[in-house]
Parts: C-alpha cells; sequence; structure tokens
C-alpha cells in the first residue's frame, strides 16, 4: 500500500506540471492547432453545403432563364433539347407541349431557324434571320463545363415584329417626300371642291382626288412599315451590311489557323486562301463573300496584284471590303493601301479585340 501512489497527490503533480512555463507554451501552441483544425473543417463543412444536385441545378437554371429577355433553348451536341424558358415556348406556340430531350427537328420550328441554329458554330455574334414576315435577332453560345469540355449550345432568340420602323432615318425621309405632294393634292382638292362655280362632275371628279389622296398616303405608310419594303431597303447601297462570310488569304498555315480560330468562335464563316491566285479565283467565283483578310506577301500572287485583279471583276465582288495583314513595315499606314485598292490595314501581332473591333466598324461604316 505504502507504494500506490496517491490519488490527491497526482492531481497535484499535474497542476505542478502546469506550473512550468515552457509547458504552459506548448499546451498553448496545441490548442490553437487544434482550433485552427476545426476551423478549417468546419470551414469545408459549409463549403460542401453549398453544392447543387442535378435538380437543383436546373431549377436554378430555369429561375435564370425564366427572366431572361430573349427567348432561350439549351441543346445538347447531338441536337437534343435539354432546357426552354417560357418565352421561347411562347414565342413558337409550344406552350403545354413537353419538348425536352427531343431532337430540335422534332418540334414546331420553322425549318429555317432548325437550319439556322445546326448551321452556326457558337460564337458571339448576332445574327439576323429573316422568315416570312417575321425578323429574328438569334446569339448562339458554348455551354462548357468548368474544365472547358463541350456540352451543347445556348441559343437566345429576339423576335421582332417590325424589322424597320417608320421611325428609322431612310424611310423617314421617304415619308417626307410622298406626304408633300400627297398632301398638296388633298389640300387643293378640298379647297376647290368648296368652290360655288363648279359643276357636278366636277366636283365629283375632285371628290374622288381627294379621297384618293388619303387612300394613298395610308397605303404607302403601310407598304413602308411592311417587311416586304425592307427587303428592297435592305438591297440598296445606303444599308449597313452584316459581315458573315470572311475569305483569309495567307500562305503561311499558322496565320491561317489563328484567324480561321478567332473567326469562327465569333461566329463567321470561314474560306482560306494560299496565295493570292486562290483568292482571286474564289472572289471570283464564291457571291456570298462580305469581307477579304489579305497578307501582303504571298507566293504564286502577292496581296497587291490579288486586290489589283479583285477590283477589276465584273461582278459585285469587285467592291468588297479588303483588310492588308500584315508585319510588313512597307506600308505603316492605310492611305497608302487605300491607293491600291484596301480598305485597311491590321498590323501583325495583333489581338483579337483589334480585329473584332475593326470588323465591326466596317459593319457600322
Amino acid at each position: 500500500m505504502g507504494n500506490t501512489p496517491n490519488i490527491h497527490q497526482f492531481y497535484l503533480l499535474n497542476e505542478i506540471w502546469l506550473y512550468n512555463s515552457t509547458n504552459q507554451i506548448y499546451l498553448i501552441a496545441l490548442l490553437i492547432v487544434f482550433l485552427l483544425a476545426m476551423y478549417y473543417i468546419y470551414r469545408r463543412k459549409r463549403e460542401s453545403n453549398f453544392d447543387l444536385s442535378n435538380s437543383e441545378q436546373y431549377h436554378y437554371l430555369q429561375s435564370i432563364a425564366r427572366h431572361s429577355d430573349t427567348a432561350d433553348i439549351i441543346i445538347d451536341s447531338e441536337e437534343t433539347i435539354r432546357f426552354a424558358n417560357d418565352r421561347f415556348l411562347e414565342l413558337f406556340n409550344l406552350k403545354g407541349e413537353n419538348i425536352d430531350n427531343k431532337k430540335l427537328m422534332d418540334i414546331a420550328l420553322p425549318e429555317e431557324m432548325v437550319k439556322h441554329i445546326e448551321g452556326n458554330d457558337p460564337g458571339n455574334v448576332n445574327h439576323s434571320l429573316y422568315i416570312d414576315d417575321d425578323h429574328y435577332e438569334v446569339r448562339i453560345v458554348a455551354v462548357t463545363k468548368n474544365s472547358g469540355e463541350f456540352l451543347g449550345k445556348l441559343v437566345k432568340i429576339k423576335h421582332e415584329e417590325h424589322s424597320i420602323s417608320v421611325k428609322d432615318d431612310h424611310v423617314t425621309q421617304w415619308m417626307h417626300d410622298l406626304n408633300t405632294p400627297l398632301n398638296a393634292i388633298a389640300g387643293y382638292s378640298e379647297l376647290l371642291v368648296r368652290e360655288n362655280n363648279l359643276t357636278k362632275i366636277q366636283k365629283e371628279y375632285l371628290d374622288t382626288i381627294h379621297e384618293h389622296s388619303h387612300l394613298l398616303k395610308e397605303r404607302i405608310e403601310n407598304l413602308l412599315t411592311d417587311r416586304e419594303i425592307n427587303k428592297i431597303y435592305q438591297n440598296g447601297n445606303d444599308v449597313k451590311k452584316r459581315i458573315r462570310h470572311i475569305l483569309i488569304a495567307d500562305d503561311v498555315p499558322i496565320n491561317r489557323t489563328l484567324l480561321r480560330i478567332i473567326l469562327k468562335r465569333n461566329g463567321y464563316k470561314i474560306t482560306e486562301a494560299e496565295n493570292g491566285k486562290e483568292a482571286l479565283e474564289i472572289a471570283s467565283d464564291t457571291s456570298d463573300l462580305d469581307l477579304i483578310l489579305m497578307d501582303l506577301s504571298m507566293p504564286v500572287m502577292d496581296g497587291i496584284e490579288a486586290v489589283k485583279q479583285i477590283r477589276l471583276l465584273n461582278n459585285m465582288q469587285s467592291g468588297i471590303p479588303i483588310i492588308a495583314v500584315t508585319a510588313s513595315s512597307l506600308y505603316k499606314n492605310k492611305s497608302s493601301l487605300k491607293e491600291r485598292g484596301f480598305n485597311g490595314l491590321l498590323k501583325k501581332p495583333f489581338k483579337e479585340m483589334e480585329l473584332l473591333k475593326m470588323l465591326k466598324e466596317f459593319e457600322l461604316n
């Protein structure tokens, strides 16, 4: 029994141990490490609580897309519909129909819209689409994972009932030019019909002129707000042309690849040429080209000669905008190139935004 430690003596020794300053520092350090570990575990647990299930992700997507100001639809890489918001269903009279997991071609969409969606790669460019009497602005963007893996397309559609407005500057001018003589006819006929010395037949003629001048004015106003006049209006020289199809002429494959990647992911259609002679042939045979990006130094035929020959073509492509894309120090400004038939200059190396800004300027000019 004498060798058995007293329990009170044991606790007393522990208390004495705590009086040692070194031991106190160790204890405080252990407590700090313990608290930091607990805080880390707590933070990880809180962060994991924000993980969304597939169902939650779907409902969040619905909530966001429902309040979008465009008609939105998501299709996967197999052109199967994964989601459509209410605006999309209302726009194409699909309300009440279950279109999820159906093929895009199997729902009641205009054929032109289906072809447009399926035929365009995702990009950041709005496309104008005219279907019968309706005008649509369509934007197609890529849906990807955080890793960059492509999942499908998000299609955002804006619908405009009238493709142009009577408030448009050109149309307003047309209305003014037409209204001036029509108002004169209507006004003078109304004055003349009140003259006392007119015969019955003369008054009938003036009544007819007065009535039909107002009718003609109304018909012209209706015509100018109609979609058919927009098709005529768009063929005029004053219309701002949307650039869609671009020819890249460069003998260096890596240069063409760089331009192709930038332009295709921004929604442009691309054709390529390895020298000026090929570019000339393509411009001669292709009617829907909107712009050419032309390198200056190329074998067979250089860019300077190619532009000269394109400007001599006996077709609509003779006036196509052509941008010189070069690293050469011989051409430091636009004026020297403008004399040779070029419309712009893009110096290598260039940034993506510089190229896109230049293309937008050609659409606005």
